[in-house]
């Protein structure tokens, strides 16, 4: 199997960390490599980005900075639009799509429901949207120091998915990559599988949907399982394109 890259973009209010214990119960043809925002770990000395196109130039970079390899991008709900959106400006800007994308925990464009207030709403609107996923125990969320800390990050991650917009029909073409949706069956977000099975309308390539027994943190909860049918996925998609096909960034 040829090695491959697998970019990973974390949820709202999360880091690359949420991805450290995926390298080892990941094959070893398959790299995991998590992609850092700005204003959290090793980037905690940066200002956090609220809007979309700032932020997708500094991931552009980032992937860019590590051409090796062939190369899938996978996201988990603010980070499956983020990787969906990435993988449109690597297209635009270097004319590579990634082999796969990976879409977990995100309704499909088609059924975005937009909300543009989180940067100005009060701080227990946070905190009880924090509680509604079962993330964050009462006990951090207590913690003043905790909240200080965490707010001003979910606050912006919140607004950039509240805010992302699908550009009007027409004004750019479909994906031509693989798409995987992967969705929770007790997750508010993505048990309705119309919602995921609406990715497909996003690519020209083929499109397959998981849906897990779990909640929206399925990611962690069946930490095992979703990385097995990752990489089952990207196996049998790779292995249905060219060699031409599988380019790396140049």
């Amino acid at each position: 199997m040829q090695p491959i890259t697998l970019f990973c973009l974390p949820y709202a209010g999360g880091a690359a960390a949420v991805y450290r214990e995926w390298p080892q119960a990941a094959p070893s043809w398959l790299r995991i490599a998590p992609l850092h925002l700005p204003g959290r770990g090793v980037r905690h000395d940066e200002a956090l980005l609220p809007d979309w196109e700032r932020l997708i130039d500094r991931l552009v970079a980032d992937v860019r900075s590590q051409p090796d390899r062939p190369f899938a991008l996978f996201g988990h709900s603010l980070g499956a639009l983020l990787a969906f959106e990435l993988a449109h400006a690597l297209c635009q800007r270097t004319g590579v799509e990634p082999c796969w994308l990976g879409v977990s925990g995100c309704p499909a464009p088609a059924h975005h429901v937009a909300e543009t207030d989180w940067l100005v709403c009060p701080e227990q609107d946070v905190l009880d949207e924090l509680k509604t996923f079962g993330q964050t125990s009462a006990e951090l969320l207590a913690n003043r120091e905790f909240v200080e800390l965490i707010v001003p990050v979910v606050r912006n991650d919140f607004h950039l998915y509240g805010t992302w917009r699908a550009p009007r029909p027409g004004t750019r073409n479909p994906l031509d990559c693989p798409i995987h949706a992967f969705g929770g069956s007790r997750d508010d977000v993505t048990q309705d599988a119309l919602k995921l099975d609406a990715w497909r309308d996003e690519s020209r390539g083929a499109f397959d949907r998981s849906i897990f027994d779990g909640g929206h943190f399925f990611i962690d909860s069946h930490r095992a399982e979703l990385i097995d049918a990752i990489a089952v996925s990207l196996r049998h998609a790779t292995l249905e394109q060219t060699h031409a096909d599988l380019q790396s960034i140049g």
